[in-house]
């Protein structure tokens, strides 16, 4: 327990860091493992998903990048979506959808995960949404409000969830 929560814990410290400092290369990455390539008829491109993102009703100002990240000599790649929701009851839902859109983007699998921003008013802790919604092994910090609006669901939580990446759409 004390090794998933200091690991959970140096995950949201990379990530404040990375939001306050605007570090991270976005946009598609190569990818090398063949084995996990997606083929071409499976998955989206990074546009087809913020066309799909800007669809979701009760989210706005939303947007979804792709980056990399470099712990020691491991290169690790994400998909990051934020957004704001004014309605507190669409919260879990919104979870749910733009979760399942960053799974099934097929430029780069999201190894370590997808991160989520949402952003509301009074600020949820959305961390502890994902997780009340079954998402377990969530990483996730309360400390500030900033720290309330995000949360990683990690890549193996996703594949449990929708099957191996790239995931469906829908």
């Amino acid at each position: 327990m004390k090794t998933v929560r200091r690991t959970a814990w140096t995950l949201i410290a990379v990530l404040a860091l990375m939001a306050s400092s605007g570090c991270g290369r976005t946009g598609t990455v190569p990818w090398d493992r063949s084995s996990s390539r997606p083929s071409s008829s499976t998955g989206q491109s990074l546009e087809q998903a913020q066309e799909r993102l800007a669809s979701i009703d009760g989210l706005t100002d939303a947007s979804i990048t792709q980056g990399d990240t470099l712990s020691g000599l491991n290169k690790r790649h994400e998909v990051s979506i934020e957004g704001s929701v004014h309605d507190s009851a669409a919260v879990p839902g919104i979870i749910e959808r733009v979760a399942r859109l960053g799974w099934s983007v097929g430029d780069v699998e999201p190894d370590t995960g997808v991160f989520i921003r949402l952003r509301t008013k009074p600020q949820l802790v959305i961390g502890e949404v994902a997780e009340q919604q079954g998402w377990s092994g969530s990483a996730y910090a309360t400390s500030t409000e900033e720290l309330k609006e995000l949360v990683l669901i990690p890549s193996d939580a996703l594949e449990d969830h929708f099957g191996r990446w790239p995931g469906g759409s829908r």
